[in-house]
Parts: structure tokens; C-alpha cells; sequence
């Protein structure tokens, strides 16, 4: 019976944890222009991907212009200035794009946080309350930094694939 009652306090203490998924951005979006192709919406995807990203060929893992498919990991620079600056290095992530006539899918997701070291690195970021011992406070930032970021690729994600190639030159 106590076993039962020591199993039973365990799952409950960690049923928060297990519970929490992992921070992801996904969404839908229609192009403005509903006669883009697919194959015309990959090429902007791909031109995105260059533009946004220091090392496009490292980036890119996956490139199916068939089935309308860009799949890639990125990295974002993340400082953290104070006391705590040992948090300060990078957050890795996946991206992948699916593209169909006038619009795509868009999917961000698998945030790692590492630190100066392993000591300060947070590791994959949930979309929930913070799960690593000292990081409480820390990670709303990291969370913060990680918005920032998506939301400003995203931006450009969407007037890139609104915008298409300029071929007037």
C-alpha cells in the first residue's frame, strides 16, 4: 500500500512536467495574391531562407520542391546582460514550410537554450511554467527572446512570400 502511495505522489509531482509541450509557432496563411503556385511560393521560401539566414546551405536540411516542402534549423544569438551573463549564447530551433497554391504552413519549434556552459544552459524550452532548478526568473526572458525573434522572421516570412522575386533589373 505505501508503494502505491509513493507511486501515486510521484506522478502527481511530475504530471506537470510531462504535461508541458515544447514552445512551438505554427500557423496558416493565405497569400495575398490567390493565383501564386506552389512552385512559385517554394522559390520565395527558399529566397526567404538566404536572406534571413547567415549560412542558407547549412541551413536548410530537407528541400522537396515536389511535394512543396523547405525543412531547416536555425540558430538566434540570445544575451542576457547582469549578474547573470553566464545565460548569454545561443537557442537553436527547427523550422519547416509547406507550401501549396496560395498559401503555406509555417512551423517553428525544438528551442534549445545553451548557456556559457552546461550548467547555464536551460535546454528545450516548454511552453509552460519553467522546469529546471534556477532558471525561474531567467526563463521568461529567454521566452521573450525567442518571441522577438519568431515573430520578427515571421513578419518577414510574410512579405516575402506576398512579395515574390524582382526580376525588373
Amino acid at each position: 500500500m505505501k508503494k502505491v502511495i509513493i507511486i501515486s505522489i510521484i506522478l502527481i509531482l511530475l504530471s506537470p512536467i510531462m504535461m508541458a509541450q515544447t514552445l512551438s509557432y505554427t500557423g496558416v496563411v493565405s497569400t495575398k495574391d490567390t493565383s501564386i503556385t506552389k512552385d512559385e511560393l517554394y522559390s520565395r521560401g527558399v529566397l526567404w531562407v538566404s536572406e534571413t539566414f547567415k549560412s542558407p546551405g547549412d541551413v536548410i536540411k530537407m528541400s522537396d520542391k515536389e511535394n512543396g516542402i523547405i525543412q531547416g534549423s536555425g540558430s538566434i544569438k540570445y544575451k542576457h546582460g547582469g549578474f547573470s551573463a553566464y545565460l548569454t549564447g545561443h537557442i537553436t530551433f527547427i523550422f519547416k514550410l509547406y507550401l501549396k497554391k496560395a498559401k503555406y504552413k509555417y512551423e517553428f519549434s525544438n528551442f534549445i537554450h545553451y548557456g556559457y556552459n552546461d550548467a547555464w544552459s536551460y535546454g528545450l524550452v516548454n511552453d509552460g511554467d519553467c522546469n529546471k532548478a534556477g532558471f525561474g526568473k531567467h526563463i521568461v526572458d529567454i521566452k521573450s527572446a525567442i518571441n522577438s525573434e519568431v515573430t520578427t522572421m515571421l513578419k518577414s516570412l510574410e512579405t516575402a512570400m506576398n512579395q515574390g522575386v524582382n526580376s525588373n533589373w
